[in-house]
């Protein structure tokens, strides 16, 4: 019978890096995207890479450290819009194509 590799678990300090490592990624791509160097595009892709992968790591974490403290997980997060849905004069959501002008 195989044995079970078991990995190590980030600590709430492995994921406060985890932050702050994403805060200097933000600060990186802005950097590359608003100077003129011609390997920018390329960059900005590779640090696109590693940022998804932190997001990633933080998100497995988040679940964990939810459950671990009681509190219940909130759909959104806090400050962020409401997803709002086109609606028409009478209040009602609209999807697809607008209707065709009567002629």
């Amino acid at each position: 019978m195989p044995h079970r590799v078991r990995l190590p678990r980030l600590s709430r300090s492995d994921v406060e890096e985890l932050v702050k490592a994403h805060g200097c990624l933000v600060a990186a791509d802005r950097a590359l995207r608003e100077g003129g160097w011609k390997g920018a595009p390329a960059m900005i892709e590779l640090v696109g890479i590693v940022d998804a992968l932190i997001a990633r790591l933080y998100n497995k974490a988040e679940v964990s450290t939810i459950r671990q403290s009681g509190a219940p997980a909130a759909e959104t997060a806090p400050g962020a819009p409401l997803e709002q849905h086109p609606t028409d004069e009478a209040g009602q959501e609209r999807y697809g194509a607008p209707a065709k002008p009567e002629a």
